[in-house]
């Protein structure tokens, strides 16, 4: 399952993402995305249960002093879809989980 995090500082490295989200199971891959002083990242995690234990644990919580949104994704990191970029942006329409 493909999820969506949203609102950590631009300083946040990959690998912590990885090890965040690796507290709940596999971590596949992740994309990060830099706008400004915020970040967003698409985290892909195989087994549907440990994803979905993730976005439970982690969606409105202060991870590195931010209230990080955690969804499941709905459309990926390379989803060109007309509805999957809102205002000139890519990639940041949600199904909530």
């Amino acid at each position: 399952m493909q999820i969506y995090v949203k609102h950590f500082n631009k300083n946040i490295s990959q690998d912590t993402i990885i090890n965040l989200f690796g507290r709940y199971g596999t971590v596949e891959s992740v994309r990060m995305i830099s706008d400004n002083n915020l970040s967003a990242a698409y985290v892909e995690m195989p087994e549907m249960s440990e994803a979905e234990m993730a976005i439970s644990q982690l969606n409105e919580t202060t991870n590195f002093n931010y209230d990080m949104q955690i969804n499941r994704a709905r459309c990926g990191p390379d989803d060109r879809r007309k509805h999957c970029r809102l205002g000139g942006r890519r990639n940041t329409d949600l199904i909530d989980a």
